[in-house]
């Protein structure tokens, strides 16, 4: 082969390479504009040697995870984040994932502590959940449930407390449960009240209360 073919031949390879080239940067341009994952697919299949073989991959993953989470929010079930989670662990809304699910559960907890209507679930249900919209609510409706006591008696002493708790336990246990001693803040009286109960519940109990002639009033805790 003479040097003019060997020239020739050389500056064929040259303009094939520029071509080639040119060819893959346009293409990854119009993947890149299109942002799909198809469109990256496509220039991966063209292009597998390029130099944004790699970008085009994290590409192609990053439009995967964002449409699998869009697609869980659509749906907006417990099931569908909960699948998402499952297909990308790692996935940039799994954070939110989570805190999604968890809301969820937490609002269903709710409705049902709501529904049992009782000082126990509200309880259960704070003990579970003591953060979040729901458990300002909670709290403020076991104030309701447990916010007042009968109170029968004040003494001067712990241990007029302790025998007198003990009579009234006698006579009134029955119709009175979790009477307790309970001491002000300084501890110079002695007082002893029932477990809390709801304003109409404790103004019930303490008429009952009244007309075995006993002496009793409702106290606000």
């Amino acid at each position: 082969m003479n040097s003019q073919c060997v020239t020739a031949a050389a500056l064929l390879g040259v303009v094939l390479t520029i071509s080639g080239c040119n060819s893959a940067q346009s293409d990854w341009t119009k993947a890149a504009n299109e942002n799909t994952v198809f469109a990256y697919q496509n220039f991966l299949t063209a292009h597998p040697k390029d130099e944004h073989y790699m970008e085009a991959q994290a590409k192609i993953l990053q439009l995967q995870d964002d449409n699998g989470w869009i697609e869980a929010q659509h749906t907006g079930t417990t099931a569908a984040y909960q699948t998402y989670i499952q297909q990308f662990p790692q996935g940039s809304h799994a954070a939110a994932a989570h805190d999604a699910m968890t809301s969820m559960d937490r609002a269903a907890a709710w409705k049902a502590a709501q529904s049992g209507g009782t000082a126990t679930a509200i309880e259960a249900f704070l003990q579970k959940y003591p953060t979040g919209p729901e458990a300002e609510q909670a709290k403020t409706k076991l104030k309701d449930l447990t916010g007042y006591r009968v109170r029968l008696a004040s003494v001067s002493s712990d241990d007029k407390a302790e025998r007198k708790l003990t009579q009234l336990k006698a006579r009134l246990g029955d119709q009175l449960h979790d009477l307790m001693v309970t001491p002000d803040a300084n501890r110079k009286s002695f007082f002893i009240d029932s477990g809390g109960m709801t304003e109409q519940g404790a103004t019930h109990a303490c008429e009952s209360i009244k007309r075995k002639h006993l002496s009793c009033q409702v106290v606000h805790l």
